[in-house]
């Protein structure tokens, strides 16, 4: 089970030195997050989403890295790099794993003008002491809290992209 931690705060200076903190509480405390981001709505509401990484870059530079070892065996390796990157162009631009960043975007829409959250997923089972760490180690605001089942969102996502699948209710004969 995963679960998705908002904590807001109420500067983005605040958000940004807790996220950089989190390596350190994460090897202190031997917990783990999927993946993490700050949300800050600035002073004239405008909301943006800052990730430490950027899904569609690291897609392009493993493209062009593949294309070029795959384009050297085949003799052309700029032209492999260049498949390469494209290739990670297009996989990246349609990936979007860990947190969701429309619904990041909409929890920033909540925030307070010149305020900030620092919205992380993790393991449901090691929340509590990651939550418990970072109200220790540091000046943390409010927290919000969920549980979600991956496998199920990736059902449902399923069904709403309309393909088959199966489902974990009893069937008839099975009563």
């Amino acid at each position: 089970m995963t679960e998705l931690v908002a904590i807001t705060f109420d500067t983005p200076q605040e958000a940004f030195a807790v996220r950089d903190a989190l390596p350190g509480i994460q090897e202190r405390h031997h917990v783990e997050f999927d993946d993490a981001a700050v949300v800050t709505r600035g002073a004239d509401g405008r909301v943006e989403l800052h990730q430490p990484v950027n899904i569609k870059t690291a897609h392009v530079l493993g493209g062009a890295a593949w294309g070029l070892v795959l384009g050297a065996v085949l003799l052309s390796p700029v032209a492999g790099a260049a498949v390469g990157a494209g290739a990670g162009l297009v996989t990246g631009s349609q990936s979007n794993a860990g947190l969701d960043d429309a619904f990041v975007r909409d929890f920033g829409d909540g925030l307070e003008k010149g305020g900030a959250a620092l919205c992380f997923l993790m393991r449901r089972d090691k929340a509590e002491t990651l939550i418990a760490a970072l109200k220790e180690e540091s000046a943390a605001g409010r927290v919000f809290r969920t549980g979600f089942d991956a496998s199920r969102i990736s059902r449902r996502e399923g069904v709403e992209a309309g393909k088959s699948i199966t489902n974990d209710y009893p069937q008839k004969g099975d009563l």
